[in-house]
């Protein structure tokens, strides 16, 4: 029975691994055909009027942006074994935007991951203690390419779909038990070779702007630790009112859907602590933020962002809950 499970989870992995591989194939095939295109709309090659030299816009664009999360357990774990007390999570990114074409961008994305969190554990009604924790280093790193495909007055749809590589850490060590992993939320990636694939709709008028992503993060593969984290739907959505100066307050929400893992870590056995990654996890929120942002020609700019939940809550078999206080971020980009 054991090697008929192995053998079925071998199966499994190789049809996500197809899937992946049919999504990048489709990419470069879509993007071969965009450059051919995009060289010569009307289908034959053809040199520039002599005497005239076309000033190029800059083809690549660089963005630097630091994340900070806030957050505070607000409700423990429905069988009172543990709540969490003060987290935060700190995250710099680095993106880089290649415009291989008009309708084509080609885009790559590094992380560098800070999580930190306070846990109170109660094994025994007269037994209870706290562990503070913290793990760092680099996330996974995200290659994709962009497409905006549909124009109609000031409505504007876009897709956008790449891979997740697992240069993040899966085997950050528990600082009170060595031999153990931390939590799967505790490390810094996933392990695996990932398909991303989105949706953007964006409606873009001069008082205000709508816009919403759907996406999905497909996990392929298994760890070398014997898991593989479940996948991720996410809709996001946001209303900007841009005001005088660079300020743009916003209204911005998000629902994400997590599968439950398959598997589990060797290191770190399935018990009542750990319970409640092996089932489906709902968790949403509302929240307003003001952004500012300034441009210096088309070259640089510069800007950030603060904003608090009106509205959050979520749902797992734990029924423990995790509530962000506020989020703030700065960034600064450049095209060249």
């Amino acid at each position: 029975m054991k090697l008929a499970a192995i053998k079925l989870d071998r199966v499994k992995s190789d049809n996500d691994l197809r899937v992946l591989i049919l999504i990048l194939v489709f990419f470069l095939a879509s993007l071969a055909a965009s450059v051919v295109f995009a060289s010569d709309p009307a289908g034959s090659l053809s040199s520039p009027a002599q005497g005239v030299t076309p000033s190029a816009p800059p083809k690549i664009k660089a963005t630097y942006t630091s994340y900070y999360y806030d957050f505070d357990g607000t409700k423990g774990s429905a069988n009172n074994l543990y709540n969490f007390g003060h987290a935060s999570l700190s995250m710099q990114l680095l993106s880089l935007e290649y415009q291989a074409t008009p309708t084509w961008t080609l885009m790559a994305i590094g992380t560098y991951l800070v999580d930190e969190v306070e846990t109170y554990y109660r094994p025994l009604p007269t037994l209870a203690f706290k562990s503070d924790d913290i793990t760092r280093g680099f996330g996974d790193t995200v290659v994709s390419a962009v497409h905006p495909f549909y124009f109609n007055g000031p409505f504007m749809a876009i897709v956008d779909f790449g891979a997740s590589l697992p240069t993040g850490s899966i085997d950050e060590k528990n600082k009170a038990l060595l031999t153990r992993n931390y939590a799967y939320n505790f490390q810094n990636g996933s392990g695996t070779y990932d398909g991303i694939i989105g949706l953007t709709s964006l409606w873009l008028k001069p008082s205000y702007q709508l816009g919403s992503r759907l996406s999905a993060d497909i996990r392929t593969g298994q760890t070398n630790d014997g898991y593989r984290l479940g996948n991720l739907y996410k809709l996001d959505a946001w209303l900007d009112y841009p005001l005088a100066a660079g300020f743009i307050p916003r209204l911005v929400g998000y629902y994400k859907h997590k599968d439950a893992i398959l598997g589990a870590d060797s290191t770190e056995p399935r018990d009542a602590n750990t319970e409640v990654y092996y089932h489906p996890e709902i968790d949403w929120q509302v929240a307003a933020s003001l952004k500012y942002q300034h441009s210096f020609g088309n070259s640089f700019s510069l800007g950030g962002e603060f904003g608090v939940p009106l509205a959050q809550d979520c749902q797992n078999s734990d029924d423990v809950i995790v509530s962000t206080n506020y989020f703030a971020d700065i960034f600064v980009s450049g095209r060249f």
